[in-house]
């Protein structure tokens, strides 16, 4: 797991996995949340809506 700030007001982490798959969530400064899950083959896999994500 990476953390990444990025001097914009926004936190980067990035979970890598041996299978080639990946995780990435931007935490915004304003409290809201962006994630993005993709998979080894490099399909992007569609993210379920969490409260704290405006949902």
């Amino acid at each position: 797991m990476s953390r990444i700030p990025t001097g914009f007001g926004m936190i980067v982490r990035v979970d890598r996995y041996a299978c080639g798959c990946h995780y990435m969530r931007c935490d915004y400064h304003d409290g809201s949340i962006g994630e993005r899950t993709i998979r080894h083959d490099g399909k992007v896999l569609p993210t379920e809506l969490r409260p704290e994500q405006g949902a």
